[in-house]
């Protein structure tokens, strides 16, 4: 092919093909092309770095405050955490954020404490330069872990003055070996130990002071002048009791009997020897009616019951009651939920048999609690109580953490991760 150019141009397109002048700026084009990608790849790394720190920074703030908020119930602790996220401009559900608020954490050291609160932020990076090396935009997460830090109760006594606030008298034992007790009475005595009484916890914290017979034994760290303790229920909202106060019949199959949640208006009382069977709810106990169990066998998975006004609990020698509060709901974590208005005159018992077993917290912070006999709070149980005595061979026992409780401390709370 070559043959038939003429001979004078031959020698032209032999110099051109070894002329080489221009090939840099060929050279140069391609190397800025990528060099300029580098460049604003790194100004995408530098954006993406400062978005990571202002996530971590949400997930931080959001994880404290829900460890700070869990009292008024788990559900008021998510939205919390949420909204602090939000705040900081990182939305639920928006711009692909998503946010996920877990409690105990879902991984890392603290994933079996239920007073644990974890964050986790995450949100797609935009892509303005890097998207000639990258076909998606990365994800970026971030994640923190917030705990209660220094004593946990879970025994809590609200009098704030009283003279023997809390009171054993007898050979009663009071075991709360990973947890402590709190009364915060600044009276000299108000935690009175006589008789052969045992009390064996992590802390025994007292605004006040105590006394303590001869033949009484405290086995704790005795804390007293201490700072009084909130009510951890205290934002938590009272169900309103039905206005047509009508409950539903009982199913009865021998000596089974099936209750439904609901309004009773005269009260529920269980003398006979029956097993009871209580469905998961709300049961409203109307003002001057009482909730007694002095036989049989009881037992509830998921419920609470709500003492309105003047209304009572009343637990004889011969019963065996096995409650679970439940885990999430306006009610998450309370079995007994005691009217907040009912006068300090009044008084619940919780008397007789041993056979108390409880996953949840006892809620009565205006009146006193008296156990007397061989009664025995035992299992996952919080008490929170205006006053109580322990009697007789009573005792209260609690060694694990209620499903759905809300952590009763002194608000310090802590990053943990």
């Amino acid at each position: 092919m070559f043959a038939v150019i003429p001979r004078s141009c031959r020698s032209t397109l032999r110099r051109l093909a070894d002329d080489r002048r221009g090939a840099t700026v060929v050279t140069m084009a391609l190397a800025m092309t990528v060099l300029l990608g580098f460049a604003g790849a790194g100004v995408d790394v530098a954006v993406w770095e400062t978005t990571k720190r202002d996530m971590q920074g949400a997930a931080d703030q959001a994880a404290f405050s829900a460890a700070i908020t869990a009292g008024a119930g788990s559900q008021h602790a998510i939205t919390n955490a949420k909204a602090i996220t939000a705040n900081m401009g990182f939305v639920d559900g928006q711009q692909g954020a998503t946010i996920i608020v877990n409690n105990p954490p879902s991984q890392g050291s603290f994933s079996t404490n239920n007073l644990a609160w974890e964050v986790i932020v995450r949100k797609p990076q935009q892509l303005w330069f890097a998207n000639v090396f990258l076909g998606s935009p990365p994800l970026a997460a971030a994640r923190a872990v917030a705990l209660p830090v220094g004593a946990i109760y879970c025994m809590l006594v609200l009098d704030s003055t009283g003279a023997q606030a809390l009171d054993l008298q007898g050979t009663p034992a009071l075991n709360t070996p990973n947890c402590g007790i709190q009364v915060n009475s600044s009276s000299t005595t108000a935690v009175a130990v006589g008789g052969s009484a045992t009390i064996t916890a992590k802390t025994l914290s007292i605004v006040g002071n105590y006394t303590a017979g001869n033949a009484a034994h405290i086995n704790a760290i005795i804390k007293t002048g201490a700072a009084a303790v909130a009510d951890p229920y205290a934002n938590v909202a009272m169900p309103a009791q039905p206005a047509l106060c009508v409950a539903l019949p009982v199913v009865s199959a021998g000596s089974l009997r099936t209750y439904s949640p609901g309004c009773y208006p005269t009260g529920i009382h269980l003398t006979g020897n029956t097993t009871n069977n209580f469905l998961p709810g709300i049961y409203w106990i109307p003002t001057g009616q009482q909730l007694q169990i002095t036989k049989g066998t009881s037992t509830g998975n998921g419920v609470t019951f709500v003492l309105v006004g003047t209304a009572t609990v009343d637990f004889g020698a011969n019963s065996t009651t096995d409650f679970k509060a439940p885990a999430v709901g306006p009610t998450a974590g309370l079995i007994f939920f005691q009217d907040r208005n009912t006068p300090i005159t009044t008084t619940n018992n919780l008397g007789g048999g041993s056979n108390q077993k409880f996953t949840g917290a006892l809620y009565f912070p205006t009146v006193s609690l008296n156990y007397s006999g061989n009664a025995a709070t035992q299992y996952c149980t919080q008490l929170i109580v205006r006053r109580v005595s322990f009697q007789g061979n009573s005792g209260f026992q609690s060694n694990c953490t209620g499903i759905g409780t809300a952590s009763i401390t002194n608000k310090n709370v802590q990053l943990a991760e």
